[in-house]
């Protein structure tokens, strides 16, 4: 591993262009040519990447953006070995000492990775946070009653506030407030 930390700049543009093109859906795996749907099969990849090839990634929940994550990886060990790259750990087991490898934020570059990718998914909310702060040409029909707001989010949220007391908290603090509505109001219709 080389004793420098080096600032990581991964883009999404970069990262398709090396991905395989039999997996433009799905991402490929880091070490071989298998596919998987990391949002809908983590646990598949997961469990692949550590019986096929011996490798663990720490904290995979705490990670933004993982296909990112992943295929960072992916072309990295295409020409690096995992001895030079990862924390090689040994487990003696009645067949046999086996070796694993771990992905972890202990390492350098995987924690600045993490740390990238996490500013970029804060940077990405807080984006969305400011466009439907200023959106003001939405219409919101309240959860409780039949008032329909037109306007700004916070018309909505401050009249089920006020009229029904239901506070999901300041309108300037919340993001993705359509979907959050939506899906409590399936939750109330149910």
């Amino acid at each position: 591993m080389a004793s420098g930390v080096q600032a990581l700049v991964l883009t999404s543009n970069d990262l398709q262009s090396k991905k395989a093109p039999e997996c433009s859906y799905f991402q490929q795996c880091l070490l071989c040519q298998q596919c998987f749907n990391l949002e809908a099969c983590l646990d598949d990849f997961l469990h692949h990447i550590l019986h096929s090839h011996g490798l663990v990634i720490a904290d995979v929940d705490k990670i933004a953006y993982i296909h990112r994550y992943v295929e960072y990886w992916r072309v990295k060990l295409a020409t690096n070995s995992l001895d030079s790259v990862c924390i090689g750990m040994k487990d003696n087991t009645e067949d046999g000492e086996k070796h694993y490898y771990l992905l972890s934020p202990l390492l350098p570059e995987d924690e600045q990775l993490r740390t990238n990718l996490l500013s970029d998914r804060l940077q990405q909310v807080l984006s969305i946070q400011q466009a439907e702060r200023e959106d003001n040409s939405a219409t919101w029909k309240c959860l409780f009653c039949a008032e329909v707001y037109s306007g700004n989010r916070s018309l909505v949220l401050n009249h089920m506030n006020e009229e029904h007391n239901f506070n999901i908290g300041h309108p300037d603090n919340l993001v993705n407030v359509r979907s959050f509505i939506e899906r409590l109001r399936f939750s109330l219709d149910r």
